[in-house]
């Protein structure tokens, strides 16, 4: 079965430093659809602040943090949950052990998803044309075209701080 409209998908992923990533989906349809970012992740101790949509992992080789951009759709954290498949993995056929399912949703004819990963980032802020990372090294400027179902996502990353480093997309 083909959707009425159909949907055009990108994905970027861009590393910060040693340790930080930076990753964009983006999908771009003449209708709306409903679009979900799902990431499957270990069960662990956690910390998830809602209102910043942002997962602080106690992980036992230290501190882990995961956040999403802050525009729109809703966001959601479960764990094991006994109704659904929701909160699991399954490593072997018929066992099931807890995970931490963190999910981003939204109703759109258009949508980019962001997710922040690393243990040594402090915040994400989004502006009109990308976001701005502060990491402990510094901070990242990332600005990104607009939604464009065939060109790149990026337009440039510029790092300042302890070490700097530039990346500019060609056209």
């Amino acid at each position: 079965m083909r959707l009425k409209a159909s949907t055009r998908y990108r994905k970027g992923i861009l590393r910060i430093g040693q340790d930080a990533w930076v990753v964009v989906d983006r999908l771009v349809s003449s209708a709306s659809h409903h679009y979900r970012l799902h990431w499957l992740l270990m069960d662990c101790p956690y910390d998830w602040e809602e209102e910043n949509l942002k997962l602080n992992l106690q992980t036992p080789q230290g501190p882990y943090k995961i956040q999403f951009d802050t525009g729109g759709g809703v966001a959601s954290l479960v764990r094991a949950d006994p109704e659904s498949p929701r909160g699991w993995q399954s490593p072997y056929y018929y066992d099931r052990i807890p995970a931490l399912s963190l999910e981003k949703t939204a109703e759109a004819s258009n949508a980019t998803f962001w997710t922040l990963s690393g243990p040594g980032f402090k915040a994400i802020e989004m502006t009109d044309s990308g976001c701005i990372i502060e990491l402990e090294q510094g901070i990242t400027t990332i600005q990104f075209q607009n939604p464009s179902p065939v060109n790149s996502i990026l337009v440039s990353a510029v790092h300042t701080g302890s070490f700097e480093d530039h990346i500019t997309a060609s056209s």
